[in-house]
């Protein structure tokens, strides 16, 4: 979570101050105590935003509604954060789009491992690894060519997936055929060298031109590099 730069909208300055002690050492808090104050910073990207339900010059449900309306933010994760803890407030903040709804009184744990599991999933979600025309999502665990702005699906097991991106993202790395297993199969798995010498020839022939990228290391394992 370090450097997430959040927005925090509420009018309370205790409820500012659990915040920025549950999670201004990780991270970048700006504060907002009005609708008003917060609209002069929607031109800002921010990793999350912090939303309180009731505030002194409008309500947090309508502007919700205003940041889905607004280009720049109309993906960012949102958590209410809000002492209105009645069950049709949470259906109706959850019904919505909102991403976690956090009724006061909060613990500082309890929010920081929330914030911090909802940043990690953006950043996985909007990760992608790229390798010249390859590109591996993966939150969604799919590879893709990229030609010419056409997409091609390369349709990899899951398997094939996990043990691409393994080498893929230590290019230059040789793994033994054990540490493959390992990392790719898990633990606990009782399997055979030749279980991946298989599946490393299926993945070298959907990458067809590009197989090559996949490098047998004579008596040590494999590497990728292109």
């Amino acid at each position: 979570m370090g450097n997430a730069k959040l927005l925090l909208m509420d009018d309370s300055e205790d409820t500012r101050d659990l915040v920025y002690s549950a999670l201004g050492s990780n991270s970048s808090v700006l504060w907002a105590s009005s609708v008003a104050e917060a609209k002069q910073n929607l031109d800002r990207d921010f990793h999350l935003i912090l939303l309180d339900v009731e505030l002194p010059d409008g309500d947090g449900f309508a502007f919700y509604h205003h940041l889905r309306a607004n280009v720049r933010h109309r993906d960012t994760p949102v958590i209410f954060l809000t002492g209105r803890d009645s069950v049709q407030d949470k259906v109706r903040g959850i019904s919505m789009g909102a991403d976690d709804y956090i009724t006061k009184p909060f613990s500082a744990a309890d929010l920081k491992a929330r914030v911090q599991m909802r940043i990690e999933k953006e950043a996985l979600r909007a990760s992608v690894v790229k390798k010249e025309d390859l590109h591996l999502h993966l939150a969604e665990q799919r590879a893709t060519w990229m030609t010419a702005g056409q997409t091609t699906d390369l349709l990899l097991t899951t398997l094939e997936f996990r043990l691409l991106t393994l080498l893929a993202t230590h290019e230059g790395e040789t793994f033994s055929r054990a540490e493959i297993l390992h990392k790719v199969w898990g633990e606990g798995i009782s399997l055979t060298d030749r279980c991946v010498d298989t599946h490393i020839y299926s993945l070298r022939k959907k990458l067809g031109k590009r197989a090559a990228w996949i490098h047998s290391v004579y008596r040590k394992g494999y590497c990728f590099t292109y």
